[in-house]
This record gives C-alpha cells, structure tokens and sequence, in this order.
C-alpha cells in the first residue's frame, strides 16, 4: 500500500493544500524545516482528544460512538483517495481502521458497563486495563509493521548497481565547487536530491515494480525499468 494512502498524511497533504498561503508561511517562520513534523504531530493531538471524547459518549451512546468513528474513516478515505496519484485501494486503510476501531470501541465499552443482558455492576479497572494495553500493543505492532514495510521499499532503490558509463564525463573542473558554507555543492547527493517542500512524504519508487514507457509520437518504443 502507498504511503499517500495513509489516513494521517492523506489528511495532513489535503490541510496543507487547503490552508491559506498566510498560514503556511506563519507554520515555516515558526517551526521552519520541522513544519511537516508540528503538523502530524498537532493532528496526531487532536485525534486523541477527538477519541477520549468519542469514548466518553460512547459509554452511554454507543451507537453515537460507532457512527463518529465511521465518520473519521470516511473523511480518511476521501482524502486518501482524493491525492493525485491514489487509487481506489487508498481507502482501505481508512476504512479498515474505522471498523477495527469501531470493534475496539465497543468492546472496551462492554469492559466497563457489560451487555445489555448483563450490565455489569461493579466494572474491574483490571480488566478494562487489560483491554486497553492488548489494543495499545496491536495498534504499535501493526505501525511497526507498516514502517518496516516502507524502509523495505526505500531501501530496494538503494541496493540498484549502476552500470559503468559508456562515455564518462570529464571530472569537475578546478573552482566548480566552492565549498562554501551555506552555498549548495556543485553535485548534490542523491539522498537529498529530489525533495518536495510540501510533501509530507518523502517520494519512493519499489525498484523492483517500476518502469518507465517511452511510446506515442517516437521511432522506436523504450520501455525503461530499474529491474
């Protein structure tokens, strides 16, 4: 699954397009090159007071409880969806975090106040505790997994052995690069070459998926791959 289909920087690209250039470069003058950071890190906050309240009402409105989860799934799903280069497999992570959380939110409730047909009178802070740390260490095994996942496909463009050059180009010449502080090289290295700005995300290819197809108005059809 593509990082751009993430529910949190679906949501953090579609507040950045959407957010007045005046408040943009209030976040730059700010919190300068940790910007990105700030703005997860502030939605990241905002979530977790969203679902202590969610759980507040749910505990006597479950179906309340249920319907607001669904709904922040649905804003992550549209907005997922809604990135350039999505496809309609961008709403799944949203969607399934919305059930799973909808499942969990239930269950915790039943923790506290048991079922209808047996409601619990004197609710144990043990067990609800319990319930709360088995869903605490699924959700950090399962965001562990995902980082592991995309350092995978990062890192497979790492492991490409070029091929030598055929004609290779002369070396730099004496003066070129100035070595001055705060001036950029005259080669700049390939880990921090092609970065967006505006990007919560730095843009990765699987080296072992990708291809680039040359056709159309040309001689000769190139289908180019990293394979």
């Amino acid at each position: 699954m593509a990082p751009v289909a993430s529910p949190l920087l679906a949501v953090g690209s579609t507040l950045v397009d959407l957010a007045p250039q005046p408040l943009k470069a209030f976040a730059i003058d700010t919190f300068g090159e940790r910007d990105k950071i700030a703005l997860l890190a502030g939605i990241s906050v905002t979530l977790l007071v969203l679902a202590a309240a969610i759980g507040l009402v749910a505990k006597e409105r479950p179906r309340l409880g249920a319907l607001a989860v669904g709904a922040f799934g649905l804003v992550g799903a549209a907005a997922a969806v809604a990135r350039p280069t999505a496809t309609t497999l961008a709403v799944v992570p949203s969607l399934a975090g919305a059930v799973a959380g909808i499942v969990v939110l239930l269950a915790l409730r039943r923790l506290i106040v048991g079922s209808d047909q047996a409601p619990r009178v004197n609710p144990t802070r043990r067990g609800f505790l319990l319930g709360a740390g088995a869903v605490a260490v699924l959700t950090a095994t399962s965001g562990g997994l995902g980082i592991l996942m995309a350092r995978a496909r990062s890192s497979s463009v790492g492991q490409i052995v070029l091929p030598m050059p055929m004609d290779p180009a002369p070396a730099l010449a004496g003066g070129a690069d100035l070595g001055i502080d705060g001036i950029s090289p005259f080669f700049t290295p390939n880990a921090d070459f092609y970065r967006v700005d505006t990007a919560l995300e730095v843009p990765a290819v699987d080296a072992s998926t990708w291809s680039l197809r040359i056709h159309g108005m040309v001689d000769r059809e190139v289908t180019l791959s990293l394979a």
